[in-house]
């Protein structure tokens, strides 16, 4: 029975280390996926401002000459069509981050809100394996075993 919730223990703090580096690589994701998003977001504007110069080039190009004026239309009318694409998928994709963002930040509560419950599961097995050497003690021979030391000694030391 000792040996059983050693091993349940044992097995929970596996459990809290696997969710605890998931929830670092859901951090990682997310800071990730912030970074894209800038990127985009700076991307699209330089983009825009890109369109905007090219625009005001084709008007002057316009007023200066008629022959001109039809090629810069047929310049712009690629730009547009070029410039509406990369928005479209910078959209898109922002799209996409932005859910993706959200079940990761879902995903982490998840782990967050599982780590509670073991870390209570694991208190409250440890109370009961400090209970019992003592019960032990009382009903049988003089032993010289002690009580193993709070698991959250250890839990202390690790990084958050």
């Amino acid at each position: 029975m000792y040996d059983d919730a050693n091993e349940t223990i044992e097995s929970l703090r596996r459990t809290e280390a696997a969710l605890r580096s998931r929830v670092d690589e859901v951090n990682q994701k997310a800071e990730d996926s912030l970074n894209r998003i800038q990127q985009l977001q700076d991307a699209a504007a330089k983009a825009e401002e890109s369109f905007r110069i090219e625009l005001d080039s084709a008007r002057r190009l316009a007023d200066l000459q008629k022959q001109s004026a039809d090629t810069a239309r047929a310049r712009l009318q690629d730009v547009q069509s070029s410039f509406d694409k990369i928005k479209e998928d910078a959209a898109e994709e922002l799209g996409q981050m932005q859910a993706e963002l959200e079940t990761e930040r879902s995903e982490k509560e998840m782990s967050l809100q599982r780590i509670g419950e073991l870390e209570e599961q694991i208190e409250k097995l440890e109370s009961d394996l400090a209970s019992r050497p003592q019960n032990t003690l009382r009903s049988s021979t003089r032993s010289t075993r002690k009580p193993r030391l709070s698991w959250k000694l250890s839990v202390a030391a690790m990084p958050s």
